[in-house]
This record gives structure tokens, sequence and C-alpha cells, in this order.
């Protein structure tokens, strides 16, 4: 009988020590990381050319990016701008096509590098047109000032059949919503300066 209530004692002992002890701590999930900046994107907008020598022109531009594999993209861009000069209506477009790599500095910074074949065209109205081949090449950062706010910082070269024109750019994307961004960018160089704005959504 003593046998039997000793071994209950320790039995309700054990069981009041077992449920006062502090559990274990399953170590939670690490949190997906977000990536930084997209590469996967269609852009469509306004623009406004200020040229050196001659009236300002408006036109418009489209920019497709895709990446196939991290840290390398394939791009396009087409733009148009119109304009008038001693009565004659001209418009100016160009063709890029090129690719580019990413490297991500840490977090919130990308270095990027972009290299294009370029095609530009001059028509004007009763004179005929004119057309030139070349590249360009550019080289900066992306970088990323808040959750839905991005700077982007690039210096630029551009080589044509006669001419070469170095270039720097800014632009700013602010994320409306997870697909649809609002773009602002601007250039400037010895031949010209440009301002856009444009709506850009992420694939």
């Amino acid at each position: 009988m003593k046998t039997t209530l000793l071994t209950a004692a320790f039995s309700v002992l054990a069981l009041a020590a077992n449920a006062g002890a502090p559990s274990a701590k399953v170590p939670a999930a690490p949190a997906p990381v977000a990536e930084a900046f997209s590469y996967d994107f269609v852009e469509a907008g306004w623009v406004h050319v200020f040229p050196d020598q001659i009236d300002d022109l408006d036109g418009y531009y489209t920019h497709v990016s895709f990446s196939p594999v991290n840290n390398v993209f394939l791009f396009a861009e087409w733009g148009q701008a119109f304009g008038s000069e001693l009565g004659a209506d001209y418009d100016e477009s160009s063709l890029e096509l090129g690719a580019g790599a990413y490297l991500p500095i840490c977090s919130t910074v990308d270095f990027v590098v972009t290299g294009a074949a370029l095609r530009s065209e001059v028509d004007v109205d009763g004179f005929g047109s004119a057309d030139e081949w070349g590249f360009d090449a550019s080289a900066g950062f992306r970088i990323r000032l808040a959750s839905k706010l991005e700077l982007g910082l690039f210096y630029g070269f551009t080589h044509l059949d006669d001419s070469d024109v170095s270039s720097g750019s800014a632009g700013l994307v602010y994320g409306l919503t997870d697909a649809v961004d609002l773009t602002v960018r601007g250039s400037f160089s010895e031949d010209d300066q440009q301002l856009g704005v444009g709506i850009r959504y992420n694939f």
C-alpha cells in the first residue's frame, strides 16, 4: 500500500514539473526576401525634347525589358518625336535592341550595364529622310529609396555614323500597385535635353 502511494505521489510531482516547464520554441521560418528591382516590364510614355539648335519636339516612347536568367536582361526601345522648323514638319525616330547585366551591390542597390545597337532616322517634309546606324552603352545604379520609390542614375555613350555623344540620365519609379509603376525620366547631353513621363507594367 505504501509503495502504491509513493508511486502515485512521484507521478503527480513529475506531471506538475512537466506542466510548469517552458515549452521549447520552434524557430520561425525566415520571411521570403523580395527582389529589389524588376527587369521584366513593359513601359510606354510621353517625351519632350529640347534640342540645342531647333525648336522643341514632343513624342512618345515604348520600352520592353525581359530577364531570361538571373543577372541578365534583354531590352528594346522605340521612340518618335515630332516638330516643325521654318514651316517644315519633321520627325525623329530611334530604335534600340540590346542586352544588359545587373549585379546587386546590396539589398537596395543594383549596378547595371547595357549595350545596344541603335538606328536613328530624321524625316523632313519636302526634303526626304536620312538614317544613321550605331550603338550605345550605359552604366549606372538603380537605388531603392523606399518600398515604393526607386532612383536610377546612369552615364551613357552613343556612337552614330558621324557623331559621338556622352549623356547623363536620371529617373524615378513610383509603385502605384504591385504591378503598375509611374515613371519620370530625364536626360541631358551636348545635343539636347529630354523629359519623359510613363506608365510601367511589371510581369
